[in-house]
């Protein structure tokens, strides 16, 4: 526990002297909905949920993680955590903790900015959070497997215009709609667009926890990789 608080506080302290990233990665989303809403068709819609929701993932969750972990690898923090005796179980979750709450925060605040009416607010939550989880594994194990920040930073940004501009494919091409349902963010899009018929247990549903679990092992996997590689 006294570990897990310390990781809590090394980040926290990263975050107080990276300020900027602290603004892009963790307010962006909800300035992104702010300015939305201003635009009259915009205003109330879920075009306007979806593409502030798609920033919370891409980079509160996304470019957040993978800038982090990246930081601490070159400048030899990763290292000293790995061979002070950091537990697995705590510098991962540690990983999860600041990503989680400001994107529960970003997701809960946006639709208020936006007066988008949210049919189940426990639905929303619950595959808001598990998709974010999804992201921060995702962009973590990139960053754990990236040799520099440089490269960490250039994959999670092709991540970030891959969420971007989906849902805008699939809305024109029937194709990539196959592609966008079985995507990280296929359900959260199934949520915000069919509403009150949506079915939380559904293909959407299947894809993303398959891709849960295996980026969960990717992570573990290249956690360990980096144990070993600086042993």
């Amino acid at each position: 526990m006294a570990n897990f608080s310390s990781l809590l506080w090394l980040r926290w302290r990263y975050l107080l002297s990276n300020k900027v990233i602290l603004i892009i990665c963790g307010l962006m989303p909800i300035v992104d909905a702010y300015l939305l809403n201003i635009i009259p068709d915009m205003r109330g819609s879920v075009s306007l949920l979806s593409m502030s929701i798609n920033m919370i993932y891409a980079l509160t969750a996304g470019i957040f993680s993978s800038m982090i972990i990246s930081e601490e690898k070159e400048k030899r923090n990763l290292k000293t955590l790995l061979l002070s005796g950091v537990g697995e179980a705590e510098y991962l979750l540690s990983i999860f903790a600041f990503p989680i709450v400001f994107s529960t925060i970003s997701a809960l605040v946006i639709p208020m900015i936006g007066g988008v009416e949210i049919v189940s607010w426990g639905t929303y939550v619950f595959v808001i959070l598990m998709t974010t989880m999804v992201f921060i594994a995702l962009n973590s194990t990139i960053a754990l497997l990236s040799k520099t920040q440089l490269q960490a930073s250039a994959y999670s940004l092709m991540i970030f215009f891959f969420v971007t501009f989906l849902p805008i494919l699939s809305a024109e091409l029937k194709g990539f709609n196959t592609v966008l349902n079985y995507s990280f963010i296929g359900l959260s899009q199934a949520f915000l667009t069919q509403g009150k018929t949506f079915e939380l247990f559904s293909q959407q549903f299947c894809a993303l926890l398959v891709w849960a679990i295996l980026l969960a092992v990717a992570l573990i996997y290249s956690y360990k990789r980096n144990l070993k590689m600086r042993q």
